[in-house]
């Protein structure tokens, strides 16, 4: 629990990493989003980048990247971590800088 908790606490402060993910990504860099474990927490905010750039919900996401990363689960948590997940989510979709750094993908 105290792990999950963690999680939420840094996604709700990620705006700043997401910029640089977004910034990085778009210039064609390699980024590599690790926590110790390499399951929950970059999974997490994996889903949330994913869900992004490719306008879609979180629970997409996380099953696209379930079905790329073997132990990026995490089923459970991930399940856990969706409730939080979401409306960070919502919140970013609709920040102004964000949605210029995902507009400039230009994906369709």
């Amino acid at each position: 629990m105290k792990d999950v908790q963690q999680t939420i606490s840094r996604l709700r402060h990620s705006k700043k990493i997401l910029k640089k993910v977004l910034i990085d990504l778009k210039a064609q860099k390699t980024v590599l989003i690790h926590c110790k474990q390499g399951k929950d927490r970059s999974a997490a905010l994996s889903a949330v980048v994913i869900a992004l750039i490719f306008n879609t919900n979180f629970e997409k996401a996380a099953a696209f990247l379930r079905s790329k990363r073997y132990g990026a689960e995490p089923e459970e948590p991930v399940t856990r971590l969706a409730a939080t997940c979401k409306p960070v989510l919502e919140r970013l979709k609709v920040d102004a800088e964000i949605v210029k750094l995902v507009a400039s993908f230009n994906l369709s």
